[in-house]
């Protein structure tokens, strides 16, 4: 699963799974931001942040310039400003996504179909 703040390795992982044809991807374009980047500390205490190497899709896609697409495009509906819905807390490293969550619910939906044309 993917969702547009999805950024860096995730995206190099997700284009290699959709390109390769092994598995789906399901959610929304990536930020776009797979690059290689080298801190230089310079004398006087600041530093220069150098992009020394971009990444690209397993089909020659520039991951910086097209984000990642996904297989099974599933759109979220950002919360209504000043309405009751709040947009949901970041997940911890033990949590798991809500079966509610609409792309948890479209990728739940394709491993269903894939093990029925599997039978």
């Amino acid at each position: 699963m993917i969702a547009p703040s999805t950024s860096g390795a995730a995206e190099v992982i997700a284009a290699a799974v959709g390109d390769n044809h092994r598995g789906d991807v399901v959610g929304e374009r990536t930020f776009g931001t797979a690059s290689e980047q080298k801190i230089i500390p310079l004398e006087d205490g600041a530093a220069l942040v150098l992009t020394v190497a971009y990444y690209y899709t397993p089909e020659n896609k520039s991951i910086l310039e097209n984000g990642v697409v996904p297989t099974a495009e599933v759109a979220t509906v950002p919360p209504e400003p000043g309405g009751e819905d709040q947009a949901p807390a970041p997940l911890g490293l033990n949590q798991l996504p809500s079966k509610d969550d609409p792309v948890v619910r479209r990728a739940l939906d394709l491993l269903k179909n894939a093990t029925r044309k599997a039978a």
